[in-house]
Parts: C-alpha cells; sequence; structure tokens
C-alpha cells in the first residue's frame, strides 16, 4: 500500500514541475515578446521623430534656400554683409542637422570601431547635456565585430542613457568601461545622478531593455538601480 502512495504522490510531484515548467516557458515567452515589442516601439518612434524632422525642418530649409536662389537669379540683388551673414546660417543649419540625422541613420566609426563610436556618441550626448560628466575607458585597438553586433551595441546604450537622462538639466556622472577578453566583450555603464531631488522612475523601462538585450544579441545583462545609481553591464560573445 505504502508503494503504491508513493508512486502516487512521485507523479503528482511531476506533474506539478511540469506544469510549473510549462508556465514558465509561457511567462518567460510572454515577457519576451512584450521587450522586443518595447525595443521595436521605441524603434519606431525614434523613426518618427526623424521624419518630422526632415518633414517640418530639413525639407522647409531648403524650400526657403530654393526659393532664395531663384528670386536671386530672377532679380538679382545687391548683397549686403547681413544678408550674406543670414544665407550663411541656414546653410550652416542644413548641414548641421542633416549631419546629425545621417549620424543617427548611421552611426560613424562603427564599420572601423566599436570604441570610436562610443566616443562619438558619448560626445553627442555631452553637447546636448552639458551638466553631466562622462569619464570613460575605452579601448585604442579593438577585435573586429559584426556589424549587427556593434550596431546593436550602440543602440543599447543610446537607449540607456535615454531612459536615464530626462532632460537637459539633469546633473549626473556617467562612468563607462568597455573591455574584451578573447571572444567575451563586456560593457559596464554606472549613472549616478547628482540631484538628490530626483527619483527614477523608470525601472520597467530598464527591464524591458534588459530583456531586449538578452533576446537580440544573445547575450547576458543586468541592470541595478537605486534612488541614485543605474548600473547596467553588457556581456556578449564576439
Amino acid at each position: 500500500m505504502f508503494p503504491q502512495r508513493q508512486k502516487y504522490d512521485l507523479k503528482n510531484v511531476v506533474l506539478i514541475i511540469c506544469v510549473l515548467l510549462i508556465l514558465w516557458l509561457l511567462m518567460s515567452q510572454f515577457e519576451a515578446q512584450r521587450s522586443l515589442r518595447w525595443w521595436y516601439n521605441r524603434q519606431l518612434m525614434q523613426h518618427c521623430r526623424d521624419a518630422e524632422m526632415i518633414r517640418d525642418g530639413l525639407l522647409q530649409e531648403s524650400f526657403t534656400l530654393r526659393r532664395t536662389l531663384e528670386l536671386h537669379l530672377v532679380n538679382p540683388p545687391k548683397l549686403t554683409k547681413e544678408s550674406n551673414h543670414e544665407l550663411l546660417t541656414t546653410f550652416e543649419r542644413f548641414h548641421h542637422d542633416l549631419k546629425e540625422l545621417s549620424d543617427r541613420l548611421s552611426p560613424p566609426f562603427l564599420d572601423d570601431s566599436l570604441p570610436l563610436a562610443i566616443q562619438h556618441l558619448l560626445n553627442g550626448w555631452q553637447a546636448s547635456y552639458p551638466l553631466i560628466q562622462i569619464q570613460s575607458n575605452l579601448p585604442s585597438d579593438w577585435q573586429a565585430q559584426t556589424y549587427e553586433q556593434s550596431r546593436l551595441i550602440l543602440a543599447m546604450l543610446n537607449e540607456l542613457l535615454k531612459i536615464s537622462l530626462s532632460d537637459a538639466s539633469t546633473a549626473a556622472i556617467i562612468m563607462l568601461c568597455l573591455t574584451a577578453q578573447e571572444n567575451v566583450s563586456e560593457l559596464t555603464i554606472e549613472i549616478q545622478s547628482l540631484n538628490q531631488a530626483i527619483v527614477w522612475f523608470n525601472w520597467q523601462d530598464l527591464r524591458y531593455l534588459k530583456q531586449a538585450f538578452c533576446c537580440l544579441m544573445p547575450g547576458q545583462c543586468s541592470i541595478r538601480q537605486t534612488n541614485e545609481l543605474i548600473r547596467c553591464h553588457f556581456r556578449w560573445q564576439s
């Protein structure tokens, strides 16, 4: 009697374990799908902003420049120093916006060196956020990686900074370290707020970022957050 009861209990335990395993797999798949949808929406929003910039900015600027040149051809004016300076300013603004758009669509240096591409990205953030302090440890030599890997790492880093830096008045210290040993690469980022009044309300976005990285790389990612510090660690095989 007891052996049969033990056998029956063992079957129940195995059944429960199988059900729990199936539920865990379903939940993992659901979480992965949600994180990938989140990543897709973030990229789609950036594409929409770029399209808006082209439509409402670059195209309007180019139309203004074209009309100005057409009018000058029909009725050549006496160009003054002020009008030349105004036209030059418009050209410079057009060139700057076009370069920013080009850099977002195809980041510079990414084909040759991930460290150089990361440094260029950090320089852009430093220009937009003058109150942040950036300390980076990037190797001068870097092993060759696929463009897809490097592009994803750069995009993940950019999204992490977007989540962590809310506006241009944000004061923070960013410490970044990139290393590689044999076929394993690691990127560690620490973002420390200098404003005691700021409390991070972005844990869900950080969680989605972590899951998206693990799905797309694939690789490992850990993110720890306190009220004043975010520490993110990416690890992947080259």
